[in-house]
């Protein structure tokens, strides 16, 4: 009855397709334009798909590239993301998600943890990711879990009273989402798809992408209340 294309390369193929195949639908999970390839990436956003974008900040993206037959359908994060473990019992702690890819900009995160280490050079930061081994560029403070399973990644959000997220953009940011379900303060550079339920000031602390200082003011400032 109905055919999804779920990438961007799969429209190519799935746009000739016959209507014994079913109705076609296009799932937007990313804007991807550091990929050097959004003029290719916008032609596939106007083939005659019904085109359904896992945030309102990527709707809009879709539409303003002029694509038309847009919806937005925000993402959502499983119950077993919860606190257990009272957020009173994690003192000055940190977490941040580490991967390598340029658009996460993990830099900038590290570096506005470092600026406020000095001020709080107790302070404890745990990192996961991806990489099984503990990639070259985190610094020797920094504890490196790798790899979790979902209950694990649990246990970390449940120990830390920050979670730090970098960015220079996302379709949704799932990390923060998940950190504010298990409890955790946030402190997120605003990356477009976080709108989805983050509100600076309200329930987290947002800053402009690529900017460690600012970054680095707003974990400082939650690190004086805990």
């Amino acid at each position: 009855d109905v055919i999804f294309a779920t990438l961007w390369w799969t429209c190519k193929y799935i746009n000739e397709y016959g209507p014994e195949k079913g109705k076609k639908y296009y799932l937007v999970m990313d804007f991807a334009h550091w990929l050097n390839f959004f003029e290719e990436l916008s032609r596939t956003w106007k083939m005659p798909f019904r085109k359904i974008a896992i945030s309102g900040w990527l709707a809009k993206k879709v539409v303003d590239s002029g694509a038309s037959d847009v919806r937005a359908v925000p993402l959502g994060i499983d119950n077993r993301f919860k606190i257990i473990n009272p957020i009173e019992n994690r003192g000055k702690t940190v977490s941040i998600m580490c991967h390598r890819a340029s658009y996460k900009d993990i830099k900038t995160g590290i570096k506005a943890i470092e600026i406020c280490r000095k001020d709080f050079p107790g302070i404890k930061v745990f990192a996961f990711g991806p990489d099984i081994k503990k990639p070259a560029l985190l610094p020797r403070w920094i504890a490196y879990s790798g790899r979790l399973s979902e209950k694990d990644l649990v246990q970390l959000y449940n120990k830390t009273s920050i979670f730090v997220s970098s960015s220079i953009e996302e379709g949704f940011a799932f990390p923060p989402a998940e950190a504010m379900a298990c409890g955790c303060a946030v402190v997120s550079t605003d990356c477009g798809g976080i709108r989805e339920y983050a509100l600076h000031s309200e329930n987290c602390l947002l800053s402009p992408s690529q900017d460690d200082r600012s970054l680095a003011e707003n974990i400082h400032r939650l690190l004086n209340i805990y």
